[in-house]
């Protein structure tokens, strides 16, 4: 069902003085506030292009493959000559405080971005973040890149006052398939799929296949998105399955606030024969208690504890709970439940280690789209993952750097064939084999 919403929008939206009343449509999918981290994290996803070729609009009258946006905050991807930070091409935001671009600010083509004959195919996105830097780029001293298909799109960068990403005043949904800061009409056609974002420890916040109305409101991982249905919003074959494809709509989205409490992260870690077990709040309101819930497969999961919230009043908190009786293979996760009887989940955890070396886990197994490698490393280091057939032969590989400590690494076999699979997987001088089967 398409939906509006009238509110107030000040000069920092509509670039006037004067305050005035406009009605703004939602976009054509939206997610609520805590699928996005803040301080790091990735967004990964699949889009492509219908209906753009040769110059790219300026006055935010282009594509954007998504946006979260308050008055503290703005974290967005898409296409835009110029910023109005001296950035151009795939442009991107996060925070008032970081900005880059394909390049300096100037004119632009579709094809420059994409390639010649490329704008209309499927290219794989990842937008990066992290305000004490990514690791891998530009040696550390850059906080927000894009990669297109592989290979580092970004090129120009700004950062604006202190390098720092602050919490969001309200709460804002993530909206996908959007334009810039102008309500202008705009034409053309986006499609995205298999959304996946990532938190500032790799673990899995959200997957969504984007594949139809049901799928976009039953996420694989992570809180359920909303379809508006807006932009004339229609399903097409993607990369796997079908994908969301719609005309871009100017939205900052409808304010989302079902459960007044927003997870930022949550660890476990072996200590002794125990785990130990810490989760973080970056803010709760009216939240009654938090319930462990522990799993020996990823799937079934009981309840083990109960710990009374802390504060209540819009502030950060952590808490910490020691498992004294852990499981050979162990899965976490944290309930938050307000007075009112709602409920929410953190993300999954997981973790098994023997005599305190490094370990690692796959799950779930066998895998629908993607499976998560948990690893517990002895001190940072560089992963590297390779995947083989049944036959031996390599089907996907990846590497990435992890910390020390638990960490949880996303694995996509979306594109495979079902069967069984081998996952070898390299870091910190450890090298393990783990069996997959792909349903």
């Amino acid at each position: 069902m398409k939906k509006t919403f009238t509110f107030f929008v000040c000069a920092l939206l509509c670039h006037q003085l004067q305050s005035q009343q406009v009605t703004i449509p939602l976009s054509p999918v939206s997610f609520p506030l805590d699928v996005f981290p803040v301080e790091a994290g990735k967004v990964e996803f699949w889009a492509k292009l219908s209906g753009y070729s040769g110059s790219i609009a300026a006055n935010g009258l282009a594509p954007h493959f998504f946006k979260i946006q308050d008055e503290k905050n703005v974290f967005h991807l898409g296409f835009n000559p110029d910023d109005g930070e001296g950035n151009g091409g795939l442009s991107s935001a996060a925070g008032y405080n970081f900005y880059a671009g394909s390049g300096a600010a100037g004119s632009y083509t579709y094809e420059q971005i994409l390639g010649e004959g490329q704008v209309g195919e499927w290219h794989h996105y990842v937008y990066q973040w992290n305000r004490n830097g990514i690791p891998g780029v530009d040696n550390g001293r850059r906080n927000l890149a894009v990669f297109i298909d592989g290979v580092l799109n970004t090129t120009s960068w700004e950062i604006l006052g202190p390098a720092t990403l602050n919490p969001f005043a309200s709460c804002p949904t993530f909206n996908l398939i959007t334009t810039g800061d102008n309500p202008g009409i705009i034409t053309g056609e986006v499609a995205i799929d298999e959304l996946k974002i990532y938190d500032a420890g790799n673990n899995l916040v959200l997957h969504n296949t984007l594949g139809s109305e049901a799928e976009i409101e039953n996420s694989a991982v992570g809180s359920n998105g909303h379809y508006n249905g807006t932009g004339g919003a229609h399903f097409v074959p993607g990369m796997s399955g079908n994908a969301i494809m719609a005309t871009p709509v100017y939205s900052i989205g409808e304010p989302d606030c079902s459960l007044p409490v927003l997870f930022s992260g949550i660890k476990a870690w072996q200590k002794g024969k125990a785990v130990q077990l810490e989760w973080a709040v970056a803010t709760e309101s009216d939240i009654d208690r938090y319930e462990v819930e522990k799993s020996a497969n990823g799937k079934d999961f009981v309840t083990v504890q109960r710990l009374a919230s802390k504060n209540n009043n819009y502030q950060a908190a952590v808490y910490n709970w020691l498992d004294v009786s852990p499981l050979q293979h162990n899965f976490y996760r944290i309930k938050a439940v307000d007075r009112s009887g709602k409920a929410k989940h953190s993300v999954i955890v997981s973790m098994q280690a023997a005599n305190g070396q490094a370990a690692l886990l796959a799950y779930p197994n066998p895998v629908k789209t993607s499976a998560t490698l948990n690893i517990n490393a002895a001190a940072s280091t560089r992963l590297s993952i390779q995947v083989y057939d049944s036959k031996g032969i390599l089907v996907s590989g990846r590497q990435t750097n992890i910390p020390a400590g638990n960490s949880s690494v996303g694995l996509d076999m979306a594109q495979l064939n079902k069967g069984l699979y081998f996952a070898v997987i390299n870091w910190g001088g450890q090298m393990k084999r783990v069996k997959i089967v792909k349903e």
